[in-house]
């Protein structure tokens, strides 16, 4: 923890971030019936467990479009983005969580996990 806040003194707990995404998204009007929750997030295992943030959006927003890729770039090219659009709702809106990562193993070394 300590080299995480050394490196990063301004990061958040996953509950704190989607917080603030569910209020700043619902006060826009954004809904799991109106709203299509995409996620350009890296495609490690570890940005897909049951408390991720990807996880909490996609169950939040009753799917999730997976376009991202190595990195969390969003490797979907113009087919993938056609083919994302084609599911948002009549009139609705997109939210496209872009995030890349990195780890922090046990004795704090940065970028293994």
């Amino acid at each position: 923890m300590n080299s995480l806040i050394k490196n990063f003194p301004k990061a958040e707990f996953t509950a704190e971030v989607f917080r603030k995404i569910n209020l700043a998204t619902l006060s826009l009007g954004c809904t799991s019936q109106n709203t299509l929750f995409a996620s350009s997030v890296c495609s490690d295992e570890i940005n897909h467990h049951p408390n991720s943030l990807n996880r909490k959006l996609a169950d939040f927003f009753g799917g999730c479009f997976y376009m991202g890729g190595l990195g969390g770039l969003p490797f979907v090219g113009k087919t993938g983005f056609k083919a994302y659009s084609h599911h948002v709702p009549d009139n609705g809106n997109v939210f496209i969580l872009f995030a890349p990562h990195i780890g922090f193993a046990e004795d704090g070394l940065v970028g293994k996990i």
